[in-house]
């Protein structure tokens, strides 16, 4: 009967697998919002303990909400570039500290001056390399 009714609708045997996985997604388990669980109540906890277990929350929660989209290109581009590239740009643009550290930062929090002196040693960059071909071919 399965077989008479693909025959007759070529799309059949997609539809039916289509009807499979969402009777499977229905039973399936909603995911855990977040996995940073204390037994104790907050008042049990000293502030520095509070804010980072709240930063802990914030950024899982953040992660989970993105489901790998971005609110901004920016904060895209940035993760998208290689450690040691953010820590050329930043030694480039004169931030001060540990870049190492620094480099793992997300794009947004660093503060509006040091963004924007990345950015220009990028459009500097950008500006510079652009035109280049010969060294970047892969013939020898």
């Amino acid at each position: 009967m399965a077989d008479q009714a693909q025959a007759i609708d070529p799309q059949a045997a997609r539809k039916a697998a289509l009807r499979q996985a969402g009777k499977a997604l229905k039973a399936a388990k909603p995911p855990v919002a977040c996995t940073a669980k204390r037994n104790k109540p907050a008042t049990d906890y000293t502030v520095q303990e509070n804010r980072a277990y709240l930063v802990q929350l914030r950024n899982e929660l953040l992660r989970n909400a993105s489901a790998g989209r971005w609110h901004d290109g920016e904060a895209k581009e940035w993760s998208r570039i290689a450690h040691e590239q953010r820590v050329m740009l930043m030694l480039l643009a004169g931030l001060d500290g540990d870049l190492q550290t620094l480099a793992t930062r997300a794009w947004r929090e660093f503060t509006p001056p040091e963004r924007s002196a990345i950015k220009s040693e990028i459009r500097a960059a950008k500006r510079a390399f652009g035109g280049l071909a010969a060294l970047c071919s892969r013939v020898q």
